[in-house]
């Protein structure tokens, strides 16, 4: 899930991801912060819900990571290894790939 929510510091809209556990994602200014989470939702500073009819955030049911990585094999990619542990894993270089496609999407989604 995403959610939108703005900082009325230096109003700026902005959205988290729910997949990134433990990571804090700040406003422009760096004042207003949110880690968003599956089960959880953290604030720093001033954060303004954006759907005030139910007071709650709006979030938008859409998983980009798991879109993103279901396509890696499509795009030529080797999406998983194995450690020998029975489990397979993506490259951190592939997460950090993956994440930054997401950053620009959501760039794209505040415009």
């Amino acid at each position: 899930m995403l959610l939108k929510w703005y900082a009325p510091c230096c109003q700026t809209w902005n959205i988290s991801i729910d997949k990134r556990h433990h990571q804090m994602d700040f406003c422009e200014c760096g004042e207003s912060g949110v880690d968003y989470e599956t089960y959880g939702l953290r604030l720093i500073g001033p954060v303004i819900n954006t759907n005030f009819t139910e007071n709650k955030p709006v979030e938008i049911d859409y998983d980009f990571w798991t879109e993103l990585v279901l396509n890696l094999d499509k795009q030529g990619f080797e999406p998983f290894i194995g450690l020998g542990d029975g489990r397979t894993y993506l490259p951190i270089e592939l997460v950090y790939f993956i994440r930054g496609i997401e950053d620009e999407i959501i760039k794209e989604m505040l415009k």
